[in-house]
């Protein structure tokens, strides 16, 4: 008879699923007032700039949310980063 010891090794790899998603900085809108004013005035100037409005018919709300996001995270690209 033949005895064996057998250990395997397990590797902790993280795979990755997905896009990973960006941070941005906000710890600046906390500290710096001015950067928090530039970016409203960046999201209230997009929002502008699409017609987007509360009450069109034309949007459903899971659209109007999908202009909304990509209207927040321009805007963070854009000053935060």
């Amino acid at each position: 008879m033949v005895r064996v010891k057998y250990k395997q090794r397990i590797v902790n790899i993280r795979k990755a699923k997905g896009v990973r998603q960006k941070k941005y900085g906000v710890e600046e809108l906390k500290k710096d007032e001015g950067v928090a004013k530039q970016y409203c005035k960046e999201i209230e100037l997009e929002i502008g700039k699409k017609g987007i409005e509360e009450n069109s018919d034309g949007n459903t709300v899971g659209e109007k949310w999908q202009n909304y996001k990509e209207i927040i995270i321009k805007s963070a690209d854009k000053i935060l980063t």
